[in-house]
């Protein structure tokens, strides 16, 4: 079967050195609901891979000193909830899919946000806040926004390729840096 990690008003800590210790990892069909509880790694990287899918409610992941990253048709299900990375890069790769609804937070700071092979970003009431780092839209990606804002400073957004970015009654906006098309 496949396996589960669920949590009703909890918490998960993880912390290390970053090297042989401090990681959170969850593969292979793994599914993972928190409601009203978080997960947080210091010192190392939360990494999702090959199917696994987390619904957060009232929640939240935060990330220091290390980075997350989404691959292999990985789903993030995000409500009410707050998504922080600092000090490292948050990446979704592989076909992943990021559904961040309902007034949430997805926050990276010191670290790029970066979409790549397929993946998707949908956005609906909530904000993507990256400073001291790029927006990465690398091609055939797409990043969806209704009712949202993205908001950049110190660093670029960058749309490359075949990428794709739809806006509604959403802004934008970039602080000390610059918004780039380029789809060679």
């Amino acid at each position: 079967g496949n396996g589960e990690v669920n949590m009703n008003t909890g918490s998960i800590t993880v912390s290390g050195d970053g090297s042989s210790s401090g990681h959170f990892s969850a593969n292979n069909f793994v599914s993972s609901e928190l409601l009203s509880s978080s997960i947080t790694v210091a010192g190392g990287n939360f990494v999702a891979n090959d199917n696994a899918s987390f619904d957060l409610s009232l929640s939240s992941i935060t990330v220091s000193s290390g980075s997350l990253s989404s691959n292999d048709n990985t789903i993030f299900a995000v409500s009410q909830s707050t998504i922080n990375v600092s000090g490292g890069s948050l990446t979704l790769t592989d076909s992943a899919v990021w559904n961040v609804i309902s007034q949430s937070t997805t926050s990276v700071s010191g670290g790029d946000v970066l979409l790549i092979g397929s993946s998707n970003m949908n956005i609906n009431d909530s904000i993507l806040s990256v400073s001291s780092g790029n927006l990465n839209l690398d091609d055939n990606t797409f990043v969806d926004i209704e009712s949202g804002s993205v908001v950049v400073s110190g660093g670029n957004v960058l749309f490359l390729g075949s990428s794709v970015f739809d806006g509604l009654i959403t802004d934008i906006t970039v602080t000390c840096g610059q918004m780039i098309y380029d789809d060679n």
